[in-house]
């Protein structure tokens, strides 16, 4: 089997489908199979083989889309890099996943050390005598895509998929929640990023419609909600907010609701609750959000019923994932107690390329520990406690930097925040919270935000600085990167208005 099967039956049954909309632009399915069609043989020209693996960088989305299945087509394997990142990040993570070349733009990448393939170079018109490879099969266990870690804590992991887990995966979300074939997914992710290349190899494997935009301002974004009528959304909570703070910002004689949404679902890190509103009132009322992992894939989704009759939790967990909460030894716990959590599947990857010590750290007996600790009840319902990873060590006091947080984003005044320490000024750690205003023109008062905080979570959470923040840092999937948190509290990075006691 090969990853692209489902693709090429619908190109041969609906050859004149649209399989993506580029920018407003139409692409049938035919037109699409035909492009990595043609790029897999400049690639077979430039001299990659199955079973290697090349990196993909700096495309625009339907390019990187197109590159990725040419590279699939051969039995080769495509991963991610994000441009910007230093020379030694790149060579650690070509060397740990054997890449072979690189693929981008020639201006974007720096670096001579390895093998560049320009993308100019496979987009140019194929011989009248050319051959395209043909569609390599038996690859079932083989590796197409090395996907990376969030990255949350710093360092991000290397995450192999094979074909038949990836097939098998589309297989299981079809019969949970099936795609129509007149639906149009609006992308509002990067490739890059497992979440979402995942929902768009599943979108084409039903004959559905993905919609991709050349960049992902908020004007543009807007543009395509009126535009391509998109009948879902798919967006990272730090993408969709720059989405929604462009509609509420727009004049009272160019507001609009867009009526072809069914629904928009978020993932790739915690959806403040203001957000979760924002959504729900100037987009669509059915809101999806996903927990999950790149090495489970989706593991439990929230949507509206379970947000009015579980508020809070993370979701219930999708029909084909087992999950527990546990102790330190590893033994379950009761329903409804909360302990680390641990999850399993029949799609689940079962470790990290070259990394033995983090494969045995987070793949254990058959589970998947995600670093996350929270509780499952007998409903299958997964409330989440905050990463045991995080957690904050305040002068012998352990602290779940993500349940004061959770509190701060319920005060009206907060859009989103963040906790950590910094020990700058005093010399010893002192707690500080980072918080993004809800409203630019009203930055939220030091005394509010204290008394809120100590009254959610008593005394011992009291923070000796507040500091506002024009955004949080992230990582490439919209997680909160908390690594660099102590720098921005510190003032080694751009920092905004600071109020301290």
């Amino acid at each position: 089997m090969n990853v692209l099967d489902s693709i090429a039956r619908q190109a041969r049954a609906h050859p004149d489908r649209t399989a993506v909309i580029n920018d407003g632009d139409a692409i049938s399915y035919s037109a699409l199979w035909r492009s990595a069609a043609g790029v897999a043989a400049h690639l077979v020209r430039a001299g990659i083989q199955q079973g290697q693996c090349v990196a993909v960088s700096g495309l625009r989305m339907q390019a990187d889309l197109v590159v990725v299945m040419a590279l699939a087509r051969i039995g080769a394997i495509s991963t991610y890099f994000r441009a910007g990142q230093t020379d030694a990040v790149r060579r650690e993570i070509f060397a740990r996943n054997q890449v072979v070349a690189w693929i981008g733009h020639p201006d974007a990448i720096g670096g001579d050390d390895i093998k560049l393939i320009p993308i100019g170079d496979l987009v140019q018109p194929l011989g009248e005598d050319a051959v395209l490879p043909p569609l390599v099969s038996g690859l079932d266990d083989q590796v197409w895509r090395i996907a990376s870690s969030s990255g949350t804590t710093g360092v991000s992991k290397s995450i192999p998929f094979t074909h038949a887990r990836t097939a098998r995966q589309q297989q299981l979300s079809f019969e949970a929640w099936p795609i129509q074939a007149d639906e149009k997914l609006l992308l509002l992710a990067d490739l890059g990023i497992g979440f979402s290349l995942g929902h768009c190899m599943q979108q084409l494997s039903a004959g559905a419609t993905v919609v991709f935009l050349k960049e992902l301002l908020a004007p543009e974004m807007a543009a395509s909600l009126k535009r391509d009528r998109p009948t879902r959304i798919l967006s990272t909570p730090a993408v969709m907010t720059r989405l929604t703070g462009y509609l509420r910002r727009l004049p009272e004689s160019e507001r609009f609701k867009p009526d072809s949404l069914r629904s928009v679902m978020l993932g790739g890190s915690i959806v403040p609750p203001g957000l979760r509103a924002e959504v729900r009132q100037l987009l669509c009322p059915n809101l999806i959000v996903n927990y999950g992992s790149t090495e489970m894939g989706s593991t439990a989704r929230a949507g509206v019923q379970i947000a009015r009759e579980h508020p809070g939790a993370a979701g219930r967990l999708v029909p084909w994932v087992e999950g527990q909460a546990v102790d330190v030894a590893g033994n379950p716990l009761p329903p409804g107690q909360t302990g680390i959590l641990r999850f399993r599947s029949p799609v689940m990857v079962q470790g990290y390329v070259g990394d033995e010590k983090a494969t045995a750290a987070a793949f254990r007996d058959g589970w998947f520990y995600p670093g996350d600790t929270g509780s499952i009840d007998e409903g299958r319902i997964v409330r989440l406690g905050g990463r045991s990873d995080d957690v904050i060590n305040l002068l012998g006091v352990k602290l779940d930097p993500s349940r004061v947080e959770e509190a701060l984003n319920s005060h009206p005044s907060v859009k989103e925040s963040a906790v950590t320490l910094s020990a700058q000024a005093s010399r010893r750690p002192v707690l500080v919270l980072l918080v993004v205003a809800a409203d630019e023109s009203a930055p939220p008062q030091e005394s509010a935000l204290k008394a809120h905080v100590i009254a959610s979570m008593g005394s011992l959470h009291e923070p000796s600085r507040v500091q506002v923040v024009a955004s949080l840092p992230r990582t490439d999937a919209g997680k909160l990167a908390r690594a660099q948190l102590p720098s921005l509290a510190d003032g080694t990075q751009a920092r905004g208005n600071e109020i301290s006691t």
